[in-house]
């Protein structure tokens, strides 16, 4: 019986020892690719990040103005524990939307949309690709036609009537 125990302890060391050594050797094959990320502007709070910065009275677009102005064209910030990328330059803007558009056109993955959008198959969840391209044509055609939308406008009216009377009636 003490030989079946031993016989087994040194079987779990050495297949831990064995996984140890093999997750080393992937962090060292995976830490080889380089991703050139913008410089991130420092004072990022954990939970928060850079939301503190947009606090004050001051409108959005002249705190970003400001922070451009002494971190560059392209920095990175923090919102909450997501990165975002502001690009303030009409040139780096002009790149991005014509010669890197289809690299930047994803969506982020989110749990509303494998949970509400059937595993981002929903025409709002879905990442750009084959299959947003086809159903975008689909709803272009169909549901957005000007046909089928003179079809539904007594719908739109009668929306548009309801809402105003409920917010002057109220």
């Amino acid at each position: 019986m003490v030989q079946f125990l031993l016989a087994i302890a040194i079987f779990v060391i050495f297949t831990s020892l064995y996984m140890l050594w093999k997750t080393k050797i992937q962090a060292k094959n995976s830490s080889k690719v380089v991703i050139n990320l913008p410089p991130e502007i420092p004072g990022a709070y954990f939970p928060i990040g850079h939301l503190y910065l947009f606090i004050s009275k001051t409108p959005l677009a002249l705190i970003l103005a400001n922070l451009a102005d002494k971190y560059g064209h392209i920095f990175s910030i923090r919102l909450g524990i997501h990165r975002a990328i502001i690009v303030s330059n009409w040139e780096i803007v002009k790149e991005c939307f014509t010669t890197n558009d289809k690299v930047l056109a994803g969506r982020p993955a989110s749990s509303a949309g494998i949970y509400l959008g059937y595993n981002n198959a929903a025409f709002g969840f879905a990442d750009y690709g084959p299959y947003w391209r086809n159903i975008r044509k689909l709803v272009l055609l169909e549901v957005l036609s000007s046909k089928r939308l003179e079809q539904f406008k007594h719908i739109r009216v009668t929306e548009v009537l309801f809402n105003c009377m409920t917010i002057l009636f109220l």
